[in-house]
């Protein structure tokens, strides 16, 4: 039976953080991975910048094509999965999200948060 936390000695505590950080570390990493390497490679990426609009504050921001690209399938995937629910699909959405989210904060917050 394992400790309860606050059963834990600050070395035990330490070690637990140390794990945890380490795994959403990985779990980044990973997201990074799937996104750098695969899936921007099958996007369609133009050549132009694009304002892009919040459709529900109306705030804008400029985005580059890559951003514009992303942008679009997350925006694309979201219909999709309200439309009919897919697992993979999902994870896919989300690890975009994630990226994006992590990539370009100002961004995000005005258009997809």
């Amino acid at each position: 039976m394992s400790k309860k936390i606050d059963e834990r000695t600050p070395k035990e505590m330490q070690k637990l953080i140390e794990e945890i950080i380490a795994s959403i570390k990985d779990e980044y990493t990973e997201v990074v991975n799937y996104v750098e390497n695969d899936l921007l490679k099958k996007l369609e990426i133009l050549n132009s910048p694009e304002w892009i609009t919040n459709p529900y504050s109306g705030k804008k921001c400029l985005l580059d094509p890559v951003q514009v690209a992303l942008y679009d399938y997350i925006i694309g995937a979201e219909i999709m999965l309200n439309m009919c629910y897919s697992q993979e699909l999902s994870k896919k959405y989300s690890r975009a999200k994630l990226y994006f989210r992590n990539k370009w904060a100002n961004e995000y917050m005005t258009l997809l948060d």
